[in-house]
């Protein structure tokens, strides 16, 4: 870096005393905005920040504009204040960051954006060359169609790596899209040969009839299908893709439910080891399992939509054979995971609102002592739930390893080794960023009940877990805490 003189006002005499690089080093922590005003504040500031490259690599644009068709009275977002957009700014910040690496992030607040505005950004970024250094660019948008006007301006982004485009919450209602850019939002004539990772939250995903569409590198998709012509160009595009996230569509889909993609395109898709399907409802349920759960792969998951309550989806596990874990954990009294994973280490797991639990608890119950009972050697659940799934009626002749993810150990009241005549390891999970107090005797308690008379488990492991009382108590029932 260039040195600076020595300015010699009452104003900056004390700021000019650090040294030039000290001033960048503090700099770099403050967000876009206070950069912006720190080069504003004193001759010999500006003179520092404008050359100082790593403050001016992480640009955040807005916009306001609307198009034309935004009708104020209709379009709600604007009719409060007039539209702005720091467009200009932006642009006259590219070169200051030298040869650096850019991260774009665009906050586009108009149901009808501002095409023109969009896509002199882009132009504005390739003609000064930023284009080329551009590694990631994340939009959060009402309009669907931002991401299309600002490629439409650009022609390459050599080394991008990671693409988002994310509808405001207002635009994405339970899980499921609502609104959908019908054009697609690539049209094959942007160079983006490093790729990694692209999530388009309301685009759609090319068709055959745009051209050439390829994305060598990418490994990591999140996006929505409307039809499964798209489903084809997409496993064409993305020939390393290990990650797949389909965002699921509502009713005004081109897509029937009822229709299957083709066998050479189920095929393409075996060799995406993990897909997951959000948003979807009892109509969307069995669609989601035919086209992209498959037999043999690695990693496959659903993820309902508030109302909806897991149906199909309960049976996932019966195609796995030898289930050896069975995992029910309630991330919030809200939301609730279930995962199987099988001696392969093929995984099929369903997120869904924890206020269907009790509606879908019976075939839950029914379908492990059907085809989990025998196998499981991993068994995670709430301790409430402890007496359903452990119970004397069913044995669990292989379990080794029982893990309660709240760490209740209070239902565990009755003899219950012969349940568990294997079982090794009890895990205690707990559930708030502070540890949870457990009392000695309790946990003494629950360990007499699942040991054999005499017997002892090997170890005690716990995660977020204070013992209240003298832990010799435990050496009675465990070898290792």
């Amino acid at each position: 870096m260039a040195n600076h003189s020595i300015y010699r006002d009452a104003n900056s005499s004390a700021m000019s005393r650090l040294p030039s690089e000290l001033w960048c080093a503090i700099w770099e922590y403050l967000p876009f905005d206070d950069c912006v005003a720190v080069s504003h504040v004193c001759r010999y500031w500006r003179d520092v920040a404008v050359h100082c490259p790593s403050l001016w690599t992480e640009l955040e644009f807005f916009s306001s504009s609307r198009a034309a068709e935004c009708e104020r009275e209709r379009c709600f977002t604007c009719a409060s204040a007039p539209p702005l957009t720091n467009m200009r700014l932006i642009l006259a910040l590219a070169p200051r960051s030298g040869a650096l690496p850019l991260r774009l992030s665009l906050f586009v607040d108009s149901e009808h954006a501002d095409r023109t505005v969009l896509e002199q950004l882009g132009a504005g970024l390739t003609m000064c060359g930023a284009n080329e250094r551009i590694a990631s660019i994340e939009a959060t948008v009402r309009d669907p169609s931002v991401l299309r006007f600002l490629l439409g301006g650009m022609k390459r982004l050599p080394a991008l790596t990671t693409l988002v485009s994310e509808l405001m919450d207002l635009s994405y209602v339970y899980g499921s899209i609502r609104r959908l850019d019908l054009e697609p939002w690539y049209d094959g004539e942007v160079e983006m040969p490093v790729l990694e990772s692209l999530t388009l939250v309301g685009s759609l995903w090319p068709r055959r009839d745009v051209g050439t569409v390829t994305f060598p590198s990418l490994q990591d998709l999140t996006c929505s299908f409307s039809c499964p012509d798209e489903v084809a160009t997409m496993v064409n595009a993305c020939s390393d893709l290990m990650e797949l996230h389909v965002l699921a569509f509502d009713s005004s889909s081109s897509w029937r439910l009822e229709n299957r993609l083709e066998p050479s395109t189920l095929s393409e898709l075996d060799r995406i080891s993990s897909i997951h399907v959000s948003g979807v409802t009892p109509f969307s349920e069995q669609w989601a399992i035919d086209n992209f759960c498959g037999s043999t792969r690695q990693d496959f998951g659903l993820q309902y939509a508030e109302h909806a309550v897991p149906h199909h989806g309960l049976h996932l596990g019966l195609e796995l054979p030898d289930i050896e874990l069975l995992a029910l954990t309630f991330a919030s009294p809200t939301r609730a995971a279930l995962t199987l994973q099988s001696a392969r280490g093929i995984r099929r797991t369903l997120l869904f609102s924890g206020q269907h639990f009790t509606a879908i608890s019976g075939a839950l119950m029914e379908i492990f002592t059907r085809t989990c009972a025998r196998s499981v050697k991993v068994l995670m659940v709430p301790g409430a739930y402890i007496p359903a799934f452990v119970t004397l009626d069913v044995v669990l002749p292989m379990l080794e390893m029982l893990i309660i993810a709240d760490a209740d150990m209070h239902a565990i009241a009755q003899p219950l080794d012969c349940a568990v005549p294997n079982l090794k390891v009890l895990q205690l999970n707990g559930v708030d960023e502070m540890p949870t107090v457990l009392k000695v005797d309790v946990v003494a308690a629950a360990l007499e009940c699942l040991c054999r008379e005499g017997g002892r488990l090997e170890k005690l492991v716990l995660c977020g877990i204070d013992l209240d009382g003298d832990a010799a108590a435990l050496e009675k029932y465990v070898d290792f805490v």
